[in-house]
C-alpha cells in the first residue's frame, strides 16, 4: 500500500482504489465524491488467543499496514488508553494474515471486507474488536483525471440506487468467504487459466515466505532491542537514588522501587496492598488529599508531606507526582526528615534568640529610664545648689555692706 501511495504521487499510477477518506488525504489528492463502500478495521488472531478487549493487546505483536490511515488511528487508540504494543509493519493485508497464521505476529488488522473473505481460509478467528470506520474512495494525483472521477461518481450514483445493479452483485460475491464459496463447473480454458494463476500464486507464496523470513528476523531484532531497553529502564528505576511509587486513580499502590521500600520500611509486596492514606500522617490528611486531587486534575503536583513508616516513625518527604494516563500516576519521593528537623531546630533557636533579645531590650530600656531619672534628679540638685550659692553670695554681699556702713566704734 505504501508503494501504491508513492506511485500515485509520482504519477506512475493513474487511479488508486480503496483510499480511506481523511481531510489530509483530501488535501493531497483528488478523491471522487460518492463513497465506493463503507468499511472499518477488524482484528483477527489465531484460535486460542484470549483477546476480548484492547487492554488484552498490551504487549502483543500487531500487524499494521504501512502508510495507512489505519496505522495512525490504531496508534492514537492504543496511546489514548495507555496501552503499548509491538507494531509489525506490513505492505499488504495478505501478509498481515499470513504472519499471524505463522505465529510471527499475534494479531492482524485488515479492513472488514478483506478480512471476512480470507480469515477462515487462514484458520484464524475474528476478534470482537473494531475501530476506524472509513469511507473508501478512488483517488488520483492532484489536478489530474477529473473527468475520470466524475464518470465514476456518475456510475456509482446509478448503481447504488438499484439493488439489482452490478454493484450489489459484486459486493455480494466479494463478501462471501473464499473457503465457503461454491465453484461453478469450469471449462478447459478456465482450468488452464487456474493452473497458470496457481503457478504464479506459488511463486508469490515463495517470495512471500522469503519476505516473511526477513521481516521475522527484523522483528526478532526489534524485540531483542526493545527487551534490552526495557531491562535497562527497569534497572535505572530500581537503582534510582530516590523513591518511586506508582498508584492507580484510587490512590492504591501498584508498584514501587527499592528506595521507596527503604524509605517506607515496607516491602514491595506489602506496599502493593496499601493506599496513600495508609501511610499518610493524620494531620496531613487534608493536604494529602489536595495534593492527589491536583495530580488528577492538573497532571502534576509537588509538596512536602509527613508520613508514618512501618516502624511507626513520623518522617517528612517531598513528593513530586505526575500523571502517566487516566489510571496510572508516578510519585518521586525524597526523605527530607533531617532537613525538616534542622529547620525546626533553627526555628526554635531563632525564637529563643528573639526572646533573649526582647528580654535584654526591656532591661536596657529600664536602665535608660533609670539613667534619665537620675539625670533629671541630678540636674535639679545642681540647679538647687546653684540657687543656694547665689543666695549665700547675696547674703555675704549684704553682710559686707552693713559692716562697711557701721564701722567698729
Amino acid at each position: 500500500w505504501e508503494g501504491c501511495i508513492t506511485a500515485l504521487q509520482q504519477g506512475k499510477i493513474d487511479i488508486l482504489p480503496d483510499m480511506a477518506f481523511s481531510h489530509q488525504r483530501n488535501a493531497e489528492y483528488d478523491i471522487n465524491a460518492i463513497p465506493v463502500i463503507q468499511s472499518w478495521s477488524q482484528l483477527y488472531a489465531r484460535p486460542g488467543m484470549k483477546i476480548n478487549s484492547f487492554a488484552d493487546l498490551n504487549g502483543k505483536r500487531v500487524t499494521v499496514l504501512k502508510g495507512s490511515v489505519q496505522q495512525n488511528q490504531f496508534d492514537q487508540l492504543m496511546n489514548g488508553f495507555g496501552y503499548s504494543y509491538i507494531p509489525v509493519p506490513v505492505n499488504t493485508f495478505e501478509i498481515a494474515l499470513v504472519l499471524v497464521k505463522d505465529k510471527v505476529a499475534d494479531v492482524a488488522i485488515t479492513n472488514y471486507f478483506f478480512g471476512e473473505k480470507h480469515y477462515q481460509a487462514m484458520k484464524l478467528i475474528k476478534l470482537p474488536l473494531i475501530f476506524n470506520p472509513a469511507s473508501l474512495h478512488y483517488a488520483v494525483k492532484k489536478g489530474t483525471n477529473a473527468t475520470l472521477l466524475s464518470t465514476i461518481d456518475h456510475y456509482l450514483e446509478n448503481w447504488t440506487n438499484s439493488t439489482q445493479s452490478i454493484y450489489y452483485q459484486i459486493l455480494k460475491d466479494y463478501q462471501q468467504p473464499i473457503n465457503t464459496k461454491q465453484e461453478s463447473p469450469q471449462k478447459d480454458g478456465w482450468r488452464k487459466l487456474i493452473l497458470i494463476v496457481t503457478f504464479f500464486a506459488l511463486v508469490c507464496i515463495i517470495l512471500l515466505r522469503l519476505c516473511i523470513k526477513t521481516q521475522n528476523k527484523t522483528i526478532e531484532n526489534s524485540e531483542e532491542t526493545l527487551n534490552n531497553e526495557k531491562k535497562k529502564l527497569q534497572k535505572y528505576i530500581e537503582k534510582a537514588p530516590f523513591g518511586i511509587l506508582v498508584t492507580n486513580a484510587k490512590g492504591e499502590y501498584i508498584d514501587a522501587n527499592a528506595m521507596a521500600c527503604t524509605i517506607t520500611g515496607y516491602s514491595k509486596k506489602e506496599l502493593t496492598g496499601m493506599t496513600i492514606q495508609d501511610i499518610l500522617a493524620l494531620e496531613a490528611e487534608t493536604s494529602g488529599n489536595q495534593h492527589f486531587s491536583s495530580v488528577l486534575q492538573d497532571g502534576k503536583a509537588r509538596g512536602e508531606l509527613p508520613f508514618i513508616t512501618k516502624t511507626g516513625e513520623k518522617r517528612w518527604w517531598t513528593v513530586d507526582a505526575v500523571k502517566i494516563n487516566q489510571d496510572t500516576f508516578i510519585g518521586f519521593v525524597i526523605d527530607i526528615t533531617e532537613r525538616k528537623n534542622a529547620e525546626d531546630k533553627l526555628a526554635a533557636l531563632h525564637s529563643d534568640m528573639e526572646k533573649q533579645i526582647n528580654k535584654k531590650t526591656k532591661e536596657l530600656r529600664e536602665r535608660i529610664q533609670e539613667l534619665e531619672h537620675f539625670y533629671t534628679v541630678t540636674i535639679e540638685r545642681e540647679l538647687r545648689m546653684e540657687e543656694l550659692r547665689k543666695e549665700i553670695e547675696s547674703l555675704k554681699t549684704k553682710t559686707d555692706e552693713k559692716e562697711n556702713q557701721n564701722p567698729a566704734s
